[in-house]
């Protein structure tokens, strides 16, 4: 299974909630499923917040070598599940907007 948690910068939410889902999964062995994270308005490369990467520390979980990358419309296919980090995500990956546009 192939899951994709998407924000929008993918500096602080969607980091976080990958750091965690792969945290809790490596803790119950699952090892057939694959994770990342995504923004529709990432700039790549960007590292993640820094009051992101305390918080996830707080609860044993590290995302500090997160890298930032962009969610394009061609991926709209490769993942199974989506976990969206609000709403307007949700409409965006679900194509209720012309997605080209939305990443625009």
């Amino acid at each position: 299974m192939k899951i994709l948690f998407v924000c929008t910068g993918n500096t602080c939410r969607s980091p976080m909630a990958e750091g965690i889902f792969r945290h809790e999964m490596e803790q119950r062995g699952f090892e057939n499923i694959m994770c990342q994270s995504a923004g529709l308005s990432a700039l790549d490369g960007q590292h993640p917040s820094e009051n992101a990467v305390l918080v996830c520390k707080e609860i044993g979980v590290d995302i500090s070598g997160h890298i930032a990358r962009r969610f394009t419309p061609e991926e709209i296919d490769v993942w199974d599940v989506y976990f969206t980090m609000s709403k307007t995500h949700a409409y965006i990956c679900a194509g209720g907007e012309d997605l080209r546009a939305a990443f625009h």
